[in-house]
């Protein structure tokens, strides 16, 4: 019993050694140094709010403030939960809840008129910049959700988007928070950031009335 102790104790001691080293190799590979680590790690661009010039944009034209989207007008989808999206518990994997928003931005791109395969078409990419989330209940395989989503505000090359995952009862009278995020997106192509199309700003200027 004693050996076999020392054994797994001597097994756990190397194995986070090695740990130890690995992980200092992959962080000193990401640093932007001449050091050989005999892995070539392509450095990959990532766009930040604060990095691109974004001029705020009202009423067609250039301002400081911006356009606010004062109406709290909710675009409403019904998402289903796939096996895939859940864990080895049964609950949805957290990482798997990005997945859920992206199809409810989808629903609401369709819903205004500017389908996300008619940007992808023209080379435009609604580009996730930012991400701020909670999870407040567990969402389980076979849950019916309807994700609520609205515009917060938008610029010339970058917006803002609140959204929010409801567990609905199966009478459907009862809706309960499960989770929220506010999503910022930059409009890009190639990697880099360009205006929003004309016609997507018309169109989130018609569905909230601006």
């Amino acid at each position: 019993m004693v050996n076999q102790n020392t054994n797994k104790f001597l097994w756990y001691k190397l194995y986070y050694s090695f740990s130890i080293i690995l992980d200092k190799r992959y962080a000193d590979s990401l640093k932007p140094s001449q050091q050989k680590c005999g892995i070539k790690c392509p450095q990959s661009k990532v766009i930040s709010l604060n990095q691109i010039s974004d001029r705020p944009l009202q009423n067609g034209k250039f301002s400081k403030k911006g356009t606010q989207i004062k109406h709290r007008r909710w675009h409403t989808a019904r998402v289903g939960v796939q096996v895939a999206d859940t864990d080895y518990g049964g609950g949805v994997y957290h990482g798997r809840y990005f997945n859920l928003y992206d199809q409810a931005r989808d629903q609401f791109w369709e819903t205004i008129g500017v389908s996300t395969l008619s940007l992808i078409r023209r080379g435009i990419d609604l580009t996730v910049a930012e991400v701020h989330t909670s999870f407040v209940q567990s969402v389980v395989y076979g849950d019916r959700l309807d994700i609520r989503t609205r515009m917060l505000w938008y610029r010339e090359k970058s917006m803002g988007m609140a959204q929010k995952i409801m567990g609905v009862s199966p009478d459907s009278r009862q809706a309960t928070l499960r989770g929220k995020a506010e999503i910022n997106l930059v409009c890009t192509t190639k990697g880099k950031a360009v205006p929003l199309p004309r016609d997507l700003v018309r169109a989130i200027k018609a569905y909230y009335d601006e």
